[in-house]
């Protein structure tokens, strides 16, 4: 039940992409810009599973760049995570258009999407976003990317403050991304993970993939 109430969360924040983004074979390199909508986040309760995508969020260009100098990566994530929470008359169709972007990540946009969803300068959503495309990829590239997300320390005004539900969902986005890179035998990055995470709710959810990943044999 706690996998599938996390699941549904995940899925909110990217079911409101719009399902024409990559029609007649779009990539994220053509992307055309879109009006970004002035909206402000609010979380009432740190339980993940309380999480509402759907409050507004004001979209955010990453730390020192403007909207010219944004790399294709970075410009459709600032796109659309200003469409979260907005109807999609198609998700299962969004979802493999999306499926499929992640799969064709090159190796630089693994890496703006990882430091897109460790910059805190930016909206939760955005954030999200981003790990939530690294998480559908099967690129072995993306394993180093996502460790760093899920493993992106929680400092006490995180702890502290009304986003902290939200933070805990990024990081977990990017602890399920990870358990793909996870051999069903020996050791891997969950269990690296885990050997170091001291947040509760965190290794809880790593200890969970690794059972499940195991039982898989």
């Amino acid at each position: 039940m706690r996998r599938a109430l996390f699941f549904l969360s995940g899925f909110a924040l990217v079911a409101g992409i719009v399902f024409s983004i990559f029609k007649d074979g779009e990539s994220i390199s053509t992307v055309s810009e879109s009006k970004q909508d002035k909206k402000e986040s609010s979380v009432a309760d740190r339980s993940p599973t309380q999480y509402k995508a759907s409050e507004p969020v004001t979209a955010a260009s990453p730390q020192g760049k403007t909207a010219q100098n944004l790399t294709p990566v970075e410009r459709f994530i600032q796109q659309e995570s200003a469409r979260v929470g907005k109807p999609d008359p198609d998700p299962i169709s969004t979802q493999r258009k999306l499926k499929a972007l992640a799969e064709s990540l090159k190796r630089l946009d693994i890496q703006s999407l990882k430091r897109a969803a460790l910059d805190h300068s930016l909206n939760n959503d955005q954030r999200f976003l981003s790990a939530y495309i690294l998480s559908l990829s099967s690129s072995p590239d993306t394993k180093a990317a996502l460790f760093s997300i899920a493993s992106d320390p929680l400092t006490v005004q995180d702890i502290s403050s009304r986003v902290y539900a939200e933070e805990l969902m990024i990081r977990t986005q990017a602890l399920e991304g990870l358990s793909k890179h996870q051999p069903r035998t020996g050791r891997g990055p969950i269990d690296d993970f885990l050997a170091r995470q001291d947040n509760s709710f965190l290794a809880d959810q790593a200890r969970r993939i690794l059972q499940e990943r195991r039982s898989r044999r």
